[in-house]
């Protein structure tokens, strides 16, 4: 009766530690449930019933594997089996399916538990790591967009220490990717100017309207070659506080873009030197023309120079369009295959007619290769090589023009019997207003761009266009 007795007084006071530890368990923040062997949910206290959207008595017909993806049911009965064995599992992330069917993250720990009179049970600890999971998958995604973005990133401390470089960054500045960090400043990346601009420009518009946008400089850190760059900065903040926690620079290098723009007033300021000399020439002769009556023979040799500067004038503009097209890559192409000999026969003929008194001599097989290529603008190629060879070649000398299959190519040249083009202008010859050095200054007249127009059709045509030439031997051009 003793025996019984003290089993008894055991027995309850193992059900009021129960019964302490579930009103404990109940009023827990953390998602505790017990589980059976076979996978059956014993119990789970508020927070878990209020997470997972179940009525108590809806918990009661529940298993463990209702309440998991698919994917993790055989992840599931392995951590069951585990702890049955014996190990505790301290650190086990998951997923849980709500009765609405979202998906819940959680973290937390698998134990085993032996309460008197029952069988052995999983007690498990989880608490709900949803909104950390969310902003830390945000969080892996802003740095791999920061990582994969070509443009130059920075973060720095507001006393301009470097905190982060991104990858393109990395490699532009000269920096490898494991390259540390935590010794540079701002200042060490910047030129001299933007650095000092930064600090007196730049950074009080940041700390006044959070950000600041501009242009400036990097330098490369082995090279030290400056590098142009579009500059936007702005304070990062603590989403939640608001507090600032660096400064972010946004980096585009517009190297390319500042000397296009170079180019550009280069090419607007040659050619409004180029537009400005027929156009003076114009003028004048037709002031003269005006002023007072001329012997017919004087009239006509004025005409004949107003015709020829407007001819002039007029190839220049077309030159200048035909260049800024190509060069935009608007310029169109009609390709089509084609015979070269006609073209070529067509070209001569025309100059012949035309160019004045030289030996011409054309050479080619009876039959050649048809080719892929546009009528017009091939036609545009000889006869800008051809309007060279004229302009440089005596009255009375010899001017070949030729065509013979290469291979799988067709290669066709022009030789004029002119002075010849110094090895050092040569690798020049075919950039915009380029001119080589002659002796005679009068042969200079033209636009400067017809050879830079051949080099872009025959681009264009996936082909090639080179010279041969010695001074004071004449020069062959070549495309294929």
């Amino acid at each position: 009766e003793r025996e019984i007795s003290q089993r008894r007084q055991a027995e309850d006071l193992a059900r009021g530690g129960e019964e302490r530890y579930r009103d404990l368990f109940e009023r827990s923040n953390d998602l505790i449930q017990i589980i059976s062997r076979e996978g059956d949910i014993r119990f789970v206290n508020r927070a878990w019933r209020q997470a997972m959207g179940y009525a108590p008595s809806e918990v009661q017909r529940l298993s463990v594997f209702d309440v998991v993806p698919p994917s993790c049911r055989t992840r599931w009965t392995e951590l069951l089996r585990r702890v049955f064995s014996g190990e505790n599992l301290v650190r086990v992330e998951t997923e849980f399916f709500t009765r609405e069917g979202k998906t819940l993250a959680v973290e937390g720990s698998l134990s085993q538990i032996n309460e008197p009179g029952r069988p052995p049970a999983v007690r498990a600890i989880f608490r709900d790591i949803t909104d950390s999971k969310v902003a830390e998958e945000q969080q892996q995604k802003f740095v791999s967009l920061v990582q994969t973005s070509s443009d130059l990133i920075i973060m720095s401390s507001h006393d301009g220490k470097v905190q982060f470089i991104n990858h393109a960054g990395r490699e532009l500045l000269g920096l490898t990717r494991s390259q540390p960090i935590s010794d540079l400043h701002l200042s060490d990346l910047y030129s001299a100017g933007t650095w000092s601009n930064f600090k007196s420009i730049a950074l009080p518009a940041i700390n006044e309207i959070g950000r600041w946008e501009g242009e400036g400089a990097v330098r490369h850190r082995s090279t030290h070659n400056r590098i142009d760059m579009h500059i936007n900065a702005f304070v990062v903040k603590h989403p939640r506080t608001g507090e600032p926690l660096c400064i972010a620079t946004v980096q585009r290098d517009i190297t390319q873009r500042k000397e296009v723009d170079r180019m550009k007033d280069e090419l607007v300021a040659t050619v409004s030197h180029e537009l400005r000399t027929p156009l003076t020439s114009l003028r004048g002769y037709a002031e003269l023309l005006l002023s007072r009556e001329f012997p017919k023979e004087k009239q006509d040799k004025f005409v004949k120079i107003i015709h020829d500067e407007t001819h002039r004038l007029n190839k220049l503009i077309n030159d200048f369009l035909d260049i800024r097209r190509m060069e935009a890559g608007s310029q169109s192409y009609e390709f089509s295959h084609l015979q070269l000999s006609p073209l070529i026969t067509e070209v001569t003929s025309h100059f012949k007619q035309t160019a004045g008194t030289f030996n011409w001599q054309v050479e080619m097989p009876n039959t050649l290769p048809s080719v892929y290529a546009d009528y017009d603008r091939i036609y545009q190629v000889l006869t800008n090589l051809l309007s060279n060879a004229v302009k440089f070649t005596p009255q009375g000398k010899s001017i070949n023009l030729g065509a013979r299959q290469q291979g799988s190519s067709v290669v066709v040249w022009v030789k004029d019997d002119g002075p010849g083009i110094p090895t050092y202008d040569q690798a020049n010859l075919f950039d915009k207003f380029y001119r080589a050095t002659v002796s005679d200054q009068h042969k200079l007249q033209g636009s400067g761009l017809g050879l830079s127009i051949v080099k872009e059709i025959i681009n264009a045509h996936e082909g090639r266009v080179w010279l041969e030439s010695q001074a004071g031997k004449g020069s062959t051009f070549y495309f294929s």
